[in-house]
């Protein structure tokens, strides 16, 4: 059981699978939009952008090359990168991909992008999903190997009778459980 909860965390981080897959951007004519995009394990890769069907013809901005027109990429590292595109026009609805360049085969995260005419001076986009739905994975990730581990360590090293012993370990492991959904969910 133990295996399997470390082998699927390492999965879901490794693979570069993540929920700002799908993110729906909305942006007005005139104004910019800056798009942040997240792929695992891909700090050293070069990362691009596209348009659908994202053929080659259809990358608008690479990160290993000057930018050029409305489109600029930013390589912040670690997987993370910002995609700013200005002077938006209605015409640049549609979807687009955040993409990591592999030996293998390229990861792609689809954005859906909107821009209407409006005279609006703020461009929202779900930040919030971008940075609290990962933590939340990760805490409940660490949380259940924090259990797993302890009851497995907890059971080598203590021979209470079953109700002692589960009584002993809730309470052991409570405050660290609290302290870890304090600081993930507090960040």
């Amino acid at each position: 059981m133990a295996h399997t909860c470390v082998l699927y965390t390492f999965l879901l981080h490794s693979t570069g699978i993540s929920v700002t897959d799908g993110a729906d951007i909305h942006g007005y004519s005139g104004k910019g939009v800056t798009i942040t995009c997240s792929h695992g394990m891909a700090s050293t890769n070069i990362k691009y952008f596209c348009r659908e069907p994202c053929e080659d013809r259809d990358v608008l901005v690479k990160s290993d090359q000057s930018p050029t027109g409305r489109y600029t990429l930013k390589d912040h590292g670690a997987g993370t990168f910002t995609v700013s595109i200005t002077d938006l026009q209605e015409s640049d609805s549609g979807i687009y991909w955040c993409a990591v360049d592999r030996s293998v085969k390229d990861t792609y995260k689809k954005v859906k992008l909107t821009v209407s005419n409006g005279k609006n001076d703020s461009v929202t986009f779900p930040l919030s999903m971008y940075v609290l739905v990962p933590l939340i994975i990760t805490a409940i990730g660490l949380t259940v190997m924090v259990i797993i581990f302890g009851v497995v360590g907890w059971r080598k090293s203590h021979s209470y009778d079953r109700k002692h012993r589960c009584m002993a370990l809730f309470h052991k492991i409570l405050p660290t459980i609290c302290l870890m959904q304090f600081f993930f969910f507090t960040v």
